[in-house]
């Protein structure tokens, strides 16, 4: 819900960033990075949800983006 409600105030903090490049989500595990996958389906519109981009701290291995959301969720 924060990233739907404050998206369009992120894109216009970072006018010259790629809008591909400004939020990033990691987790450590990736039962949570499925978990994640189905709840922004459900809770972010398309025109959103396609500008995030989101998986396990793996993936992420030298990457960068403006925004960083580290999700430690542990079992329920």
């Amino acid at each position: 819900m924060w990233i739907n409600q404050k998206f369009e105030r992120i894109k216009l903090a970072y006018p010259d960033k790629d809008e591909k490049n400004l939020i990033g989500i990691i987790t450590p595990f990736k039962a949570q990075e499925t978990l994640m996958k189905k709840g922004f389906i459900k809770l972010l519109p398309f025109e959103i949800r396609k500008y995030i981009n989101y998986g396990t701290v793996h993936i992420f291995q030298g990457a960068e983006r403006q925004i960083v959301i580290m999700s430690t969720v542990y079992g329920r």
